[in-house]
């Protein structure tokens, strides 16, 4: 007695998928909606304000404050200083930080007389 051999079931990853179910007559077809972790995030953009940037302004200068007093505390080393006669002594690190604050001061003088001049010479007569 022979027999016939019986064929192997295809594995479920071949078969064809059914086809997708028709609506009904009269609906429109709305697509499913999405899983929440594959719809994009949307930011509401939020607008710069003064007082934004005012704080900015104030976090860099105290950080700015706090790498001046490093720098000072670190050159406690007392030096003599002799202007036009005089002669002071410091520690270094306050000498150079009275000369920044000197040059600060004259660079502003000279941008400042610039302006002055620049909005002279704008102003019509």
């Amino acid at each position: 007695m022979t027999s016939t051999p019986e064929p192997l079931p295809t594995p479920p990853e071949t078969r064809p998928a059914p086809p997708p179910a028709q609506p009904p007559a009269g609906r429109p077809q709305t697509p499913p909606p999405e899983p929440p972790s594959a719809q994009p995030h949307r930011r509401t953009p939020i607008k710069h304000t003064r007082t934004g940037r005012v704080w900015l302004i104030l976090a860099s200068g105290a950080l700015v404050l706090i790498i001046l007093l490093i720098f000072i505390l670190q050159n406690l080393q007392r030096v003599v200083i002799s202007f036009l006669g005089w002669d002071f002594e410091w520690p270094l690190g306050v000498a150079i930080l009275f000369a920044a604050i000197a040059g600060t001061l004259l660079m502003a003088l000279a941008g400042g007389a610039r302006i002055w001049q620049l909005r002279r010479n704008a102003t019509p007569k």
